[in-house]
């Protein structure tokens, strides 16, 4: 059984970047992805690498303000 924990779910800026990224480089399934997979044609995807998702999220996220 799972203990009881807190969670805190906030939209993603530049002032909580780095929790977005502990959470992504974590193990499990978002580390492939970075949120971006579902924003890119099927050609972009299949000539993608991880760390370019990671980098065009970051970009994304950094234009957005709190």
């Amino acid at each position: 059984m799972m203990k009881n924990r807190n969670v805190i779910i906030k939209p993603v800026d530049k002032n909580n970047w780095r929790d977005f990224e502990t959470l992504f480089e974590s193990k499990g399934g978002p580390h492939y992805c970075w949120c971006m997979a579902w924003r890119m044609t099927g050609e972009e995807r299949k000539n993608n690498t991880t760390e370019n998702r990671k980098n065009l999220s970051n970009k994304e996220w950094s234009l957005k303000s709190p």
